[in-house]
């Protein structure tokens, strides 16, 4: 049987455990993304920008998208309330 205690201290490491799988599969790909736009537009220097400033621009956005749950996640896992 759980106790309300065991509870508690066992909810910041599922907080961690979710928290790192975010960062891993849907910050970390963007990012990548964005690096992989740089690499290529090195390559190609006097390409049109406007393809590559896009790009960029849904990789921000997906960015902060992540980042704004991430937080949502993390203000709510300071509640009680989920657990009890």
């Amino acid at each position: 049987r759980r106790t309300r205690f065991s509870l508690y201290l066992k909810f910041p490491r599922l907080v961690v455990i979710k928290y790192s799988f975010t960062n891993a599969h849907h910050l970390r790909g963007p990012v990548a993304r964005l690096l992989g736009l740089v690499a290529i537009k090195r390559l190609e220097p006097h390409s049109d920008n406007t393809f590559y400033f896009n790009k960029i621009e849904e990789q921000a956005i997906e960015i902060d998208t992540v980042i704004k749950q991430i937080n949502i996640d993390l203000e709510g896992s300071s509640t009680d309330e989920k657990l009890f």
